[in-house]
């Protein structure tokens, strides 16, 4: 396995999630009641698995599950068996331990596994879902093929991703420092290593302005209290007043602008397994 492909999560990727929650933007639907991030994080997840018919006793993959809370959501909402897996030690331990917490470990597994080359049977799963994980990865059509292979035929991949378009290397050298993966790629990439991996693609959308961009705004609305409070506890309260004026500093609103320009996307796209 290689790490050189894989990040763990750090600071500048945690900037607008919660400490115990999920390792993913939120989705801000116009019909939200509460201004809450706990609830963004959810309805991410129920308006990506809106094309897929999880049913109770399916067998899902959770590829790249950071810190294990979409694994929980996907098995107490659905009553599927999820493996979840993740590259990064810290997220498996994490992982396991939340699942242990949440008394879950009758349906969920949790792995330390490289995406490019599982360890599971082929035509395993009924669903693969993504979660802001594929972009991190540089073989995506390792990755693509590896995910054809354990997905049985006619069955679905759901992916929310990261997409870079075509940029200047400036611009593209800071989206990787402010989105901490220098292997995003753009849509037509993507559209051929499906192809190419016998993947065919039945949705696409394009859902950067409900995550990216509102994301950020709640994030700027609350202070960034809690990026705050993570620098703070990480490295003391001397970094924690400094913040208030790196947070005043125009270079802040740069991945806010990328995404408005839609240099950066954020698109949930859904797959069919037509080999």
């Amino acid at each position: 396995m290689t790490t050189t492909n894989h990040q763990s999560t750090t600071t500048l990727y945690s900037v607008f999630q919660e400490e115990s929650s999920h390792f993913h933007q939120g989705y801000w639907a116009e019909d939200m009641q509460e201004d809450r991030l706990d609830i963004a994080h959810v309805r991410y997840l129920q308006e990506l698995t809106k094309t897929l018919s999880i049913k109770t006793g399916d067998i899902v993959l959770d590829l790249g599950c950071g810190g294990g809370a979409g694994a929980i959501w996907l098995a107490k909402t659905f009553g599927c068996h999820v493996h979840a897996i993740d590259l990064v030690a810290d997220n498996v331990l994490r992982a396991r331990k939340s699942v242990q917490n949440a008394n879950l470990e009758n349906l969920i597994e949790v792995h330390q596994m490289d995406a490019v080359n599982m360890s599971f049977a082929s035509d395993f799963f009924d669903h693969v879902i993504a979660v802001e994980s594929i972009y991190h990865i540089q073989d995506k059509q390792s990755v693509f093929k590896e995910i054809q292979r354990v997905l049985k035929p006619n069955c679905y991949l759901a992916i929310a991703d990261y997409l870079l378009e075509s940029c200047s290397c400036l611009v593209r050298q800071l989206a990787a420092v402010f989105f901490e993966s220098k292997y995003m790629t753009g849509i037509n990439e993507h559209y051929q290593m499906f192809k190419d991996a016998g993947l065919q693609v039945v949705s696409e959308l394009d859902v950067t302005e409900e995550t990216i961009i509102r994301t950020f705004d709640w994030g700027k609305r609350t202070n960034y209290s809690l990026l705050r409070t993570m620098l703070r506890e990480a490295y003391g309260p001397i970094v924690y007043h400094l913040t208030s004026f790196v947070f005043s500093l125009p270079i802040i609103t740069l991945p806010r602008k990328l995404a408005a320009d839609k240099t950066v996307k954020m698109e949930f796209i859904t797959c069919v397994n037509s080999n």
